[in-house]
């Protein structure tokens, strides 16, 4: 019989662990620390137990949509846990490789050598590339976004492949080798 929201709710720690299953795999973990949704599977002939939130913030309804995604992972033959992990490494690498951080790292480098007002118009144009930069799907291919400048989403570029990026203005006398 699956779990319902009201024996979720009034589950107690009572000196030991304790699960409370639901169906398909999907249990309630019992804990002093906390109440936790995980789901049992297999994958690769072992067997993972995947955490999927805390209850109440993921709720009976939530937690079943996710076991529901990790089983759709593993019938297509992907380990739902390898794919979550990918999936954070990408978002965190597509924030810090982001042509905004790398241009900003490039603006800071070069303070010592530019005056103020200078430093603050070059850091203007950045900021106008940075809010028109729209996704490519061939990062060698390049788009004119707004006054010439190229935008190139980079994490879009393959894992071994190195892009360089150049911001070309016109007319504003930015040279990105700092010269």
């Amino acid at each position: 019989m699956p779990l319902s929201d009201t024996a979720a709710r009034q589950a107690k720690f009572t000196g030991k662990q304790q699960k409370l299953s639901d169906e398909k795999g999907l249990f309630l973990l019992i804990t002093s620390s906390g109440k936790y949704w995980r789901l049992k599977c297999r994958f690769g002939g072992k067997e993972k137990v995947l955490a999927l939130g805390v209850y109440p913030e993921v709720s009976l309804k939530e937690a079943r949509v996710k076991r529901e995604e990790a089983r759709r992972l593993l019938a297509d033959g992907i380990d739902p846990s390898l794919a979550r992990k990918q999936s954070k490494v990408a978002s965190r690498l597509a924030s810090e490789n982001s042509f905004e951080v790398i241009a900003r790292e490039w603006h800071q480098g070069q303070l010592a050598r530019w005056s103020p007002g200078h430093a603050q118009r070059v850091i203007e144009s950045l900021e106008a590339v940075c809010c028109s930069q729209s996704e490519v799907e061939n990062p060698l291919e390049h788009q004119e976004g707004c006054d010439g400048l190229v935008s190139v989403k980079l994490s879009a570029a393959p894992p071994p492949m190195m892009v360089v990026v150049k911001p070309v203005a016109h007319g504003l006398g930015i040279n990105p080798e700092g010269e």
